[in-house]
């Protein structure tokens, strides 16, 4: 319901809003013939009971039988009108601007239906609405923003939201795509840092292979130094992931010593490792563990399994 998007203080307010706009009328010409009080009530009855819509808030006002606030019963022509301005600015915040549109066709249909019953000729002859009422229902168009110059002023102010926040919109979007495509960038190049120092590993391992006599990379253990720029990369894995992703028994990594030269250069050393083979991971060990001689690591990961077996 559409009421549910106003306050109760708002709701107890613009569910009176036919009232109101009786109160502003009411208190328009009453020097007229006896009984126009009571073709003033009917009227306002039977607008409200014949009333058709297919608007929410309407309706909501249409079906509330709740008794109305003692204030409008007792109201002045100025409450009446302040009321009025209130519930419209209340309905265009928070229920929007087509509904006001719509409401203020309501309220105004039971304006001038209420207007036109309380014609000063009973006989219907002259004016079928007094002067006074007649000038009420033009304030009354004022009141509800419902003049065409409102309105206009309404449409081209929505306009303008919409194309600002179609600008923020682009704006964010534009944002978001430029900080993807430097998220992307940084990760590119991080790809390809790591590629060049595998590359460069490698690429010595093989020159070592053949200078120190290794069979097969996993009789080697690699050393590189990295400039401060790689050093992130570098510290996000520790060095077994290093020596398992260049195939090598060990692996070790430094900082440069000279931290002033703005470069990405990797210098890589190749040594041989001297050791015993570890028959679990092939890989040589300077410090073989048991009578299996297992190299740190799976001897450490056999006694997990044993532990928790």
């Amino acid at each position: 319901m559409a009421k549910e998007k106003l306050t109760a203080a708002e709701w107890e307010l613009v569910k009176d809003a036919p009232l109101w706009v009786n109160a502003v009328l009411w208190a328009g010409d009453k020097k007229g013939m006896a009984g126009t009080d009571k073709r003033e009530a009917e009227a306002l009855e039977r607008t409200l009971k014949n009333y058709r819509t297919t608007n929410a808030l309407i309706r909501d006002i249409l079906n509330d039988d709740s008794e109305p606030a003692d204030k409008v019963k007792k109201a002045t022509k100025a409450e009446a009108e302040v009321a009025l301005g209130r519930i419209a600015s209340i309905v265009e915040a928070k229920v929007g601007a087509d509904d006001l549109d719509a409401v203020n066709e309501f309220l105004l249909q039971v304006g001038r239906n209420v207007a036109e019953a309380a014609s000063e000729n009973a006989l219907g002859l002259g004016q079928k609405v007094s002067k006074h009422e007649s000038a009420a229902l033009n304030e009354l168009e004022v009141l509800l923003r419902a003049t065409d110059a409102q309105k206009k002023a309404r449409r081209d102010n929505a306009l303008k939201e919409q194309a600002a926040a179609a600008t923020t919109a682009k704006q964010q979007a534009d944002a978001k795509a430029k900080a993807d495509q430097a998220r992307q960038e940084a990760e590119a190049k991080a790809t390809a840092e790591e590629a060049k120092k595998d590359a460069a590993a490698k690429e010595r391992l093989e020159k070592a292979r053949a200078e120190l006599g290794i069979g097969q990379s996993l009789e080697a253990a690699v050393s590189v130094t990295v400039p401060p720029a790689l050093k992130p990369l570098m510290a996000s894995a520790p060095e077994t992931f290093w020596a398992d992703l260049c195939i090598v028994s060990a692996f070790s990594c430094s900082l440069a010593s000279d931290t002033s030269k703005d470069t990405d250069e990797v210098e890589v050393a190749i040594s041989r490792v001297e050791g015993d083979e570890c028959p679990r991971c092939w890989k040589d060990s300077s410090s073989p563990e048991g009578e299996e001689k297992l190299c740190p690591r799976c001897g450490e990961g056999l006694r997990r399994m044993e532990a928790s077996a």
